[in-house]
């Protein structure tokens, strides 16, 4: 294993040498910008993220800056992205980093962890990519790299002890050599080669040592069944609003009908604007089913703006788990 692991890693780090992408974060060491690009690229296209990073540091370009700024300094910088919690998350973090660390980030896994909204990928990228400590940021490109190349499975299962072994087998090998590297290398390689879905294995330098290769495996994965629109012929969104350790619902039943066409989440994102006064963001549905030839469909949603207008109308607030009881099928 240890010496697949070093065949591997280094046709890893010639290849990235030859392909690496040009990133206005990449090779930085200030832990600053390195926390903001992976906060801002979370579930982002690169090339659109970007845009983002650069306007953010610019506007925010020092820890203390971000601290001091309010909720609607910053929504403007953030607007777009989605997943809304991780911007208030970002404020907080960085009021705690100012305020109890004296403008200076934590250098350890377990502090930076203490952070809001900084889990254990975004703690070891900050570590690896700019305090060059031996840590390995497993998001989904990584492990999927990782799984299909030494154990011959679409992605890594870290709870497999042969998992376990294979980590502790990289980490040993980055006490001497550069982990920002090979996880760059890594993540570039996903984008590159290694795709999801229809990677490009015979092309791929590392054919000789994958075991995904090698077992033949076809070269897609499985999408997701998608109820054919036939079996439905109107939709009955609703928005799932988390406010207050409670939620309030926002439904166009509520102006007496259901929606025929159109995408849910602009509509519910009108719906709330019109009915509470508020900007929404909206998730994808996270529980759909059909009756009597109607869709509904549940949204995760949080305010982005607009408390004070939702607080004058005081709407009515349910439990969480009285959600779908609280849903009657249409007549």
């Amino acid at each position: 294993m240890d010496e697949k692991i070093e065949a591997v890693l280094q046709t890893l780090s010639e290849w990235y040498d030859q392909h690496q992408r040009q990133l206005p974060f990449r090779g930085v060491n200030d832990p600053y910008q390195v926390w903001v690009s992976e906060v801002l690229l979370q579930q982002t296209q690169i090339s659109r993220g970007i845009s983002y990073y650069e306007r953010f540091v610019e506007r925010f370009p020092t820890v203390q800056a971000l601290a001091a700024a309010s909720w609607e300094e910053f929504f403007p910088y953030f607007e777009g992205l989605g997943y809304y919690d991780r911007g208030r998350n970002m404020l907080k973090a960085a009021q705690i980093i100012t305020e109890q660390y004296d403008g200076r980030f934590p250098e350890t896994k377990e502090e930076l962890e203490r952070l809001p909204g900084v889990g254990s990928y975004t703690a070891d990228a900050i570590l690896s990519f700019a305090f060059h400590q031996p840590t390995l940021p497993l998001d989904t490109n990584i492990k999927r790299i990782l799984g299909r190349v030494f154990l011959g499975t679409t992605t890594l299962d870290e709870k497999s002890e042969e998992a376990r072994a294979l980590l502790r087998g990289v980490i040993e090998r980055y006490q001497t050599i550069s982990s920002a590297k090979i996880n760059q290398a890594m993540m570039d390689f996903a984008s590159a080669v290694c795709f999801a879905t229809k990677p490009f294995c015979m092309f791929c330098p590392l054919q000789p040592h994958c075991r995904y290769f090698k077992k033949e495996l076809p070269y897609t994965v499985p999408k997701k069944k998608i109820a054919p629109r036939e079996a439905y012929t109107a939709k009955y969104p609703l928005a799932v609003i988390r406010y207050q350790k409670k939620v309030l619902l926002c439904g166009e039943s509520l102006l007496g009908g259901v929606m025929e066409r159109g995408n849910e989440r602009d509509f519910l994102k009108d719906l709330a604007k019109q009915q509470l006064g508020v900007e929404l963001s909206v998730r994808a549905a996270y529980k759909t089913w059909i009756d009597r030839g109607i869709q509904y469909s549940l949204h995760r949603c949080y305010i982005l703006l607009g408390e004070e207008q939702l607080q004058a109308r005081q709407p009515r607030m349910i439990d969480a788990q009285e959600v779908e009881n609280y849903i009657a099928p249409l007549p």
